[in-house]
């Protein structure tokens, strides 16, 4: 749908750099830290089905909260990528990443930012009410199909996860 990206690019923006600050803080944490890889062979349906629920959990938390909801779940799941990759990285070297992770891991990562950021819309409904600044609109229109574009990125991740990507 055309006008689309512009119209939410700013937040996904936010999402991203909030994404990357979670998987710094997990380098961070896990920085001297080993884990043990416990390989799994999941479907793609439940590869699949695991990141959507993750998708709309942020979306309706962020909602409700107006996007500090679902900015606390992008920084922990960042945090949680930094923490298991910095764990395998000192325990095993970056081959499992670069063989695990790094195939799906942009799909993924579009995906869920695409939630997120479509989770911000409600503060542009709050900030709208409460301030005396200019309407800035929401478009249901935009945000159903930017929903199916950030499905869509989740399914290919599912996908390259399921097919491409072996630890």
């Amino acid at each position: 749908m055309k006008g689309s990206y512009k119209y939410i690019k700013k937040n996904v923006f936010i999402a991203f750099v909030i994404y990357s600050l979670g998987i710094a803080l997990g380098v961070l944490i896990y920085k001297n830290k080993t884990l043990d890889m416990v390989p799994q062979r999941l479907g793609i349906a439940a590869i699949f089905l695991n990141n959507i629920k993750t998708a709309f959990l942020i979306l309706i938390v962020g909602l409700i909260t107006v996007g500090i909801g679902s900015a606390l779940l992008m920084l922990i799941n960042g945090a949680v990528l930094g923490g298991a990759v910095m764990g395998v990285v000192n325990a095993y070297s970056f081959k499992p990443i670069i063989s695990g992770i790094l195939p799906h891991f942009m799909f993924e990562t579009i995906g869920l930012a695409i939630f997120t950021a479509i989770s911000f819309e409600s503060l542009k409904l709050l900030l709208n009410v409460i301030t005396k600044r200019e309407m800035q609109k929401v478009y249901l229109k935009k945000d159903l199909f930017l929903i199916f574009c950030g499905t869509v990125f989740l399914l290919l991740a599912a996908i390259i996860e399921g097919t491409v990507s072996r630890v």
